[in-house]
C-alpha cells in the first residue's frame, strides 16, 4: 500500500509559498485562472451589429479567426459601424477640451433621437473626469435627465461594459506649441494594446471616434511599444471606414481541398447569387439589394463542428435577422 505523507517537507513548503505569491500578484480572477488552466479562444463574436466594429480587432488581435456575423438590417441598409469625427483639439493638462465638447454634443444628439444606451470612453483618467464634469454641467443647464445606463470611463476601467453607442475620445493631440509629445500613458506599457482592444470593441451598433490625430500623425514606425502602434493603425482604419474608404481585411478560410466547388456551380446557374460576405458561401440579391444568404457543403461547412453547423450557427443567424438556406452537393446532383 502506498504511504501518504501527512507532513510537508521544506521543499513542498517553498513550492506552496511560490504558488501563493503568484496568486497574490494576479490582478484579476481571469489572470489567475490563465496561470493554471488551459486557454481556448471563443470563435464566435456576438456583440457587434456591424462588421466594421470588430474587423480591426479580428485581424490585429485574433488572427482573423473570429466568426463575425453582422445584423441583416445593418448590412442591407449599409449602416456604418464607425463614425469618424475629426476635431482640431489641443492636449493641455492631460485633457482635450475640443474632444470633450464634441463627445457631449454627440450624447445630446443621440438622446434627442431616442437612443439611451450610450457610453463615453477616454484614453486617460484626466479626460474622463473632465468629460464627466462637463456632461453634468450641460445636463443641469438644459435641465435634462441623463439615462442611468450612460457611463463615462477610460480604457483602464471599461472592461466588461457594452452599449449600443460608444463615443471614443482619443484624447491625445498636439500641444499649444503644435508639438506632439507622444506620451500615451498606460497604452505604452506592456499589454497596453489589450486595453485598446477592449476600448474599441464595446459598441453594439456604432462607435464615434473623436480624434485630433489623423492617419500618420503618431509616426509609430519610430516607436517600439505595441499600444501606440496599434492606436495609429486603428485611427487609420477608423478614418478610412468613416470616409467610405473601408480597408479590405481578409478573413482566414481554411477548408478541405476539393476540385468541386458547389458555390461556383450555383453561381453559374443563377446570376442573382454572389460571394461578398465572409461568413456565408453565397448571397442572394434582387435589384442590387441583399435578400438572403445560402450555405453549401464547401469550405465553410467543414470548418465547423456538427453542433455548430446545425445548432449554434443557425440560431445566431436567426438572432441577427438573416434569412438563409442550405444547399448540399448531393441535392445538386439529384436535381
Amino acid at each position: 500500500m502506498k504511504k501518504i505523507r501527512l507532513v510537508a517537507d521544506n521543499e513542498n513548503d517553498d513550492e506552496s509559498d511560490a504558488d501563493e505569491t503568484v496568486a497574490l500578484e494576479a490582478k484579476s480572477l481571469l489572470e489567475l485562472c490563465r496561470q493554471y488552466l488551459r486557454s481556448d479562444m471563443l470563435k464566435s463574436h456576438y456583440r457587434s451589429r456591424s462588421a466594421d466594429l470588430i474587423a480591426f480587432s479580428n485581424k490585429q488581435f485574433y488572427e482573423g479567426k473570429l466568426i463575425t456575423i453582422p445584423h441583416f438590417q445593418t448590412v442591407q441598409n449599409e449602416v456604418k459601424g464607425i463614425v469618424w469625427v475629426p476635431v482640431q483639439g489641443i492636449f493641455t493638462d492631460s485633457r482635450n477640451h475640443e474632444e470633450a465638447e464634441k463627445a457631449i454634443q454627440i450624447v445630446f444628439e443621440l438622446l434627442k433621437s431616442g437612443e439611451e444606451s450610450i457610453g463615453i470612453v477616454s484614453f486617460n483618467a484626466a479626460q474622463q473626469e473632465y468629460i464627466a464634469d462637463l456632461l453634468r454641467w450641460r445636463a443641469n443647464q438644459e435641465q435634462v435627465s441623463l439615462p442611468l445606463s450612460l457611463f463615462v470611463k477610460n480604457i483602464e476601467n471599461v472592461q466588461g461594459d457594452e452599449r449600443d453607442h460608444i463615443i471614443l475620445s482619443i484624447t491625445y493631440a498636439k500641444d499649444k506649441e503644435g508639438i506632439f509629445r507622444k506620451h500615451f500613458g498606460d497604452l505604452s506599457l506592456a499589454g497596453g494594446e489589450n486595453k485598446l482592444n477592449v476600448a474599441i470593441t464595446r459598441a453594439k451598433k456604432q462607435v464615434f471616434v473623436i480624434s485630433s490625430l489623423r492617419s500618420g500623425d503618431i509616426g509609430s514606425e519610430k516607436l517600439t511599444n505595441a499600444g501606440p502602434k496599434l492606436l495609429e493603425a486603428y485611427i487609420n482604419y477608423a478614418q478610412s471606414v468613416g470616409e467610405g474608404r473601408s480597408l479590405n481585411i481578409d478573413y482566414e478560410n481554411i477548408g478541405r481541398n476539393s476540385g468541386f466547388i458547389l458555390a461556383d456551380k450555383l453561381m453559374a446557374e443563377n446570376p442573382s447569387l454572389n460571394q461578398n460576405l465572409s461568413f456565408a458561401d453565397l448571397t442572394v440579391e434582387e435589384n442590387g439589394k441583399l435578400q438572403s444568404i445560402l450555405f453549401t457543403d464547401d469550405y465553410l461547412y467543414f470548418n465547423k463542428t456538427t453542433k455548430e453547423a446545425h445548432g449554434y450557427f443557425p440560431l445566431m443567424l436567426k438572432q441577427k435577422g438573416w434569412n438563409f438556406k442550405n444547399q448540399y452537393t448531393r441535392n445538386w446532383w439529384a436535381s
